[in-house]
């Protein structure tokens, strides 16, 4: 009984260890306890995707068109107006809310699947360096 108790507090130990290693390591894709356990191909697209593509830089407001207004044959009722500009601290307080979402979640998003495809590709077309760049083991 007596050596089980050690060999569990050894794995314990060793366990914690290799938890430490990976989240202090300097590897950019280890900052957080959710990126170690992202697939390398979602590592690829987290880090190609571009901000613009998933955050509006501007919010708008629809209203109804006065006499005045030149008519627009797509919606001849209705018009955008720009309410405002969205800091891009606030961008980039959003763009990092939809990193840290699930695959599915982010998968949902036509620019995201686009990149995603692509870092699958690329995973098939050169496999070493796609390992070396987005391999965390």
């Amino acid at each position: 009984m007596q050596k089980s108790r050690k060999s569990v507090l050894m794995i314990k130990q060793f366990l914690a260890m290799v938890f430490l290693i990976l989240f202090f390591s300097g590897n950019s894709y280890a900052n957080s306890l959710s990126d170690i356990f992202k697939s390398s191909i979602e590592r690829c697209a987290d880090d190609k995707i571009i901000m613009s593509d998933i955050v509006a830089s501007k919010v708008f407001k629809v209203v109804e068109r006065t006499k005045d207004d030149p008519v627009d044959p797509v919606n001849p009722n209705k018009k955008l107006i720009k309410v405002r500009d969205i800091p891009e601290s606030e961008q980039l307080i959003e763009f990092e809310k939809f990193l840290k979402q699930k695959l599915k979640k982010k998968l949902d998003t036509p620019e995201y699947v686009d990149v995603f495809k692509d870092c699958t590709k690329l995973k098939k077309e050169s496999p070493e360096l796609f390992k070396a760049k987005y391999s965390l083991f």
